[in-house]
């Protein structure tokens, strides 16, 4: 680190107007993305109780937070010493530049296969949590509730046809910094779900009502703050609070009806569990 420091001195330095913003917006962002991102609540929601979805994402937090501190202190100090300005001029493909710098072909491949298993598992987790909205929530919850579950499945899976083509239509074309584009939407879904999830798991007064009114709070005030001049990520800075002080007030408020129960993923449907 102090190598890197002495190579750029601005290095972790907000020195433009605003960056501190930015900064700090990034950080509660990506602290706060794995108890958000659809992939990994669609695993914790699938525990067999609430001690298992506890504990399931709990380890998942820190095995997170673990990555991400090796990359803030080992990955970027290394990436500062070791790569020329040139080389760091695409920040997407910077990774992959850092790698061939260090490792030899066959490390760089050991990193290429550990980066596609990655992308494959969370891009089939993704079109599960799409074609699960699309197909139980939207279709059988709402449009037409008596349908079969084969008429369901059938549903699901053109649901993932169809997001998958959109994906790959819309990746033909990226943005020029993948990146902030990414960071924009998790920071969406840490706004309006971070509150509700981890309330709902860990605070017992959690209420329907009040994880409802919390993640529309924050969604809304988040896309509020989207659209005005604030900083790059710093939108969050507005979402978040505002979505965990209405969970925190609406819960207050109100109180649990006989038949509802707070957000958390208490025990896996008989049906499901039935096919294990």
């Amino acid at each position: 680190m102090s190598t890197a420091l002495q190579t750029y001195p601005q290095l972790g330095r907000a020195t433009a107007p605003g960056e501190a913003w930015s900064i700090l917006g990034g950080f509660i962002t990506w602290a706060t993305a794995i108890s958000v991102l659809p992939h990994v609540i669609m695993r914790v929601y699938s525990a067999r109780d609430v001690a298992s979805a506890r504990s399931s994402l709990n380890m998942a937090m820190i095995l997170y937070s673990i990555m991400m501190l090796l990359t803030a202190f080992v990955l970027v100090p290394l990436a500062a010493t070791t790569l020329t300005v040139d080389e760091s001029k695409d920040p997407d493909g910077l990774f992959f530049t850092l790698t061939a710098s260090v490792f030899n072909t066959f490390g760089q491949g050991i990193v290429a296969a550990a980066v596609l298993a990655a992308i494959m598992s969370t891009t089939a987790g993704l079109l599960m949590a799409c074609n699960s909205a699309i197909a139980h929530d939207l279709f059988r919850g709402v449009i037409r509730p008596e349908a079969s579950q084969r008429t369901t499945l059938r549903v699901a899976s053109a649901a993932t046809v169809v997001v998958g083509l959109i994906c790959m239509i819309l990746a033909l074309n990226p943005p020029q910094l993948l990146i902030v584009l990414y960071t924009g939407a998790v920071a969406l879904l840490a706004s309006a779900f971070f509150a509700p999830m981890v309330l709902g798991i860990w605070w017992s007064r959690t209420t329907r009502a009040g994880a409802t009114a919390g993640l529309l709070a924050g969604a809304v005030s988040f896309t509020i703050a989207f659209v005005m001049d604030l900083p790059t990520s710093a939108e969050v800075l507005v979402g978040l609070p505002v979505s965990i002080v209405v969970t925190v007030a609406v819960s207050l408020m109100t109180s649990h009806s006989e038949t509802e129960t707070a957000p958390v993923p208490s025990a896996v449907p008989e049906e499901a569990r039935s096919r294990r």
